[in-house]
C-alpha cells in the first residue's frame, strides 16, 4: 500500500486516537513496562486532545493509506519538540516513521525553530539522529538530553 503524508485534518482526530492506543498497547508493550504503557493509555490520547493541540499551533503530520485513513502520525510542538510518533501495528516496518521524521525535521526548519526530540525506545535511534542534525543546523540547546521522555517521567512520578 502506498501512503502519503499530509497535515492533520479535524476529521482525523478519532482515527489518530485509535491508532495511538493500538500502537501503545501492541508495539509499546514490547519496549516499555506495564506502568509506562498504562500511563500512556491513561486518557491523554483522545480525539479532543488532538483537536486542541492542532488548534494551539502544534503540527500533526499524518500518513494516510487507502480511503485517506490515517496509518501513522507525528506531532511537532511549536518549539520544535517532536512529542509523538506512532504507526499503527499493521503498518510498521514500511519506512513510515523515517518519512514522518524527515518531514517533521523539514517543517521545524521551515518554521525556524530548532527541532529536538526527547524520546526513547522504539524510535530512539532515528530521534537521536534527528536531534543531532538539528543541533548542527540550528544550534539547539546542547543541554537537552537525547532519549529522555519528560512527559512520561512526569506521569510516572505522580503515581
Amino acid at each position: 500500500m502506498t501512503c502519503r503524508i499530509r497535515r492533520f485534518e479535524t476529521a482525523d482526530a478519532e482515527a489518530l486516537a485509535e491508532l495511538a492506543r493500538a500502537a501503545i498497547l501492541k508495539i509499546g508493550a514490547r519496549a516499555y513496562s506495564p506502568a509506562q504503557v498504562a500511563a500512556w493509555c491513561s486518557g491523554q490520547m483522545t480525539a479532543e486532545r488532538f483537536r486542541e493541540r492542532a488548534a494551539a499551533g502544534e503540527m500533526i503530520l499524518v500518513a494516510v493509506g487507502e480511503a485517506e485513513r490515517p496509518v501513522a502520525y507525528t506531532l511537532l510542538e511549536p518549539d520544535g519538540h517532536l512529542d509523538q510518533l506512532y504507526c499503527h501495528p499493521d503498518h510498521t516496518r514500511r519506512g513510515l516513521a523515517d518519512r514522518l521524521l524527515a518531514d517533521a525535521e523539514l517543517l521545524a526548519i521551515e518554521r525556524t525553530c530548532p527541532p529536538c526530540v526527547h524520546a526513547g525506545g522504539l524510535y530512539h535511534a532515528s530521534s537521536t539522529q534527528l536531534c543531532h542534525r538539528a543541533r548542527q543546523q540550528n544550534r539547539a540547546d546542547p543541554q537537552l538530553r537525547d532519549g529522555e521522555n519528560h512527559q512520561m517521567n512526569s506521569i510516572l512520578s505522580t503515581r
